[in-house]
């Protein structure tokens, strides 16, 4: 497991709460078709077990697995345990994963934040694949800094592009598909590149398995750094089209309009505006029926000094505001 940490306090990440929040909305759609309340749920923990105690409180869920590599942390983690029905465990998750035995239905959160060992990442995401079964979930985020292949601050963007693309190539080999090419190398694109080396891991690991990884979500974002989040679902390859359709028309996925169901589509960025109390309880008022120029004609000034930008952020503030935390000061 991944033990790198950002150096902004969890709770204070925004857009990775947004994320969040909008995985228990998935779930619960998913929950519609299979009781998610059975489910044990493996993640990363950390030292404050928010995921945990949230999708406790939401679905019930008792069967809980925290994975946690550095000992102090895992200490405090125990210290700060919010239930009493998580197993907190000093291992790596890669250690969990090669001697992980499915007992029932499973979700498991691979959190990464390195960018570092993204072929390790993606060889643990390929073996958990190989031990589970249809219905189980898997979410998995990477690091999707271009930069930490090359910098290339002082080189030509051609030239960085074709020189990131070389180094990741050395890295992943046959996971790099003929659709990854030098040009998804830059920041803005990079995400897209990470989802398609996801399709790419996940094909490979399951040729011979009966079942495959549907893609659910796919989310991008950054809170100091950019980030690739997918969630999916284990499904049967071969069913009946049936079957298919019951899961579809059931879950109410394909009419959400966060999901992403195919590997040819792009990462949602997810990148809301730092509003104000005053700011946001304006847009929120005018939310969901008014268009997003009329919001930006009633706050009277821009978030950025670009309008079209500006424009931009409000429109993914609107697709996620329900999502959005709110932070402010108490007293206790």
């Amino acid at each position: 497991m991944d033990s790198t940490a950002t150096s902004i306090p969890y709770q204070l990440r925004q857009n990775k709460v947004v994320d969040r929040y909008a995985f228990v909305e998935l779930l619960e759609l998913i929950n519609r078709f299979n009781n998610i309340s059975t489910y044990k749920y493996v993640g990363f923990g950390s030292h404050s077990l928010e995921d945990f105690k949230y999708l406790h409180y939401k679905f019930g869920i008792t069967k809980m697995v925290s994975l946690e590599q550095d000992k102090e942390t895992w200490k405090r983690q125990k210290f700060n345990k919010p239930i009493s029905c998580i197993e907190c465990l000093n291992e790596s998750s890669g250690e969990f994963i090669q001697r992980f035995e499915r007992s029932n239905d499973t979700i498991v959160w691979l959190d990464y934040t390195s960018a570092k060992y993204l072929r390790s990442q993606l060889q643990e995401f390929q073996s958990l694949l190989t031990t589970l079964y249809p219905n189980d979930i898997v979410k998995i985020t990477l690091n999707a800094n271009p930069s930490a292949l090359l910098n290339g601050d002082t080189k030509p963007i051609e030239d960085v592009r074709n020189l990131r693309f070389e180094k990741l190539r050395s890295e992943l080999g046959d996971l790099i598909s003929a659709s990854i090419t030098s040009a998804l190398m830059v920041h803005k694109e990079y995400p897209k590149a990470l989802f398609l080396i996801i399709e790419r891991a996940a094909k490979l690991s399951l040729s011979s398995f009966p079942i495959y990884f549907q893609p659910l979500t796919c989310f991008a974002y950054a809170d100091g750094q950019q980030m690739l989040s997918v969630t999916g679902i284990i499904l049967e390859k071969g069913q009946e089209e049936e079957n298919i359709k019951n899961f579809w028309s059931r879950t109410g996925i394909l009419n959400w309009k966060l999901s992403k169901t195919n590997w040819s589509e792009n990462p949602t960025i997810i990148n809301i505006p730092d509003l104000t109390i005053r700011e946001r309880l304006l847009v929120d008022s005018l939310l969901p029926d008014h268009p997003i120029e009329k919001i930006q004609e009633e706050l009277g000034f821009l978030f950025s000094s670009k309008p079209k930008e500006s424009l931009k952020m409000l429109e993914t503030y609107a697709l996620f505001y329900r999502h959005a935390p709110h932070f402010s000061r108490i007293i206790f």
